[in-house]
């Protein structure tokens, strides 16, 4: 039995956004700590395909689990779950109205 294989990935779940925490993760040169993506797939030895943010030099599709050349295949150590809340902005609610309905706010 090869002890590399693991039938599952607890810590990730497909649809999981993520951010990697390691520069260069299995040689790829562009993909760097501070990207992000998306899980999309687990293979059969414990690695988790991401759908990254950006195309990446020698990307794929992550077995048909994404747009090609955005896939790569991480270690669940180069990953972790991307838990920031999105920025806040500004909302101007009467311009809204006024965008939306015309006139008046």
């Amino acid at each position: 039995m090869n002890p590399r294989v693991v039938t599952a990935m607890p810590e990730f779940k497909v649809g999981d956004r993520v951010i990697c925490v390691e520069d260069n993760p299995y040689g790829n040169d562009d993909i760097f700590a501070g990207n992000t993506g998306t899980v999309c797939r687990e293979d059969d030895y414990g690695d988790v395909g991401v759908c990254w943010d950006d195309k990446v030099e020698g990307g794929h599709n992550c077995d048909g689990s994404c747009e090609y050349g955005f896939g790569w295949y991480v270690s669940p150590s180069a990953i972790k779950l991307d838990t920031e809340a999105d920025e806040p902005f500004e909302f101007d609610e009467i311009e809204f109205n006024k965008l939306v309905f015309g006139g008046k706010g």
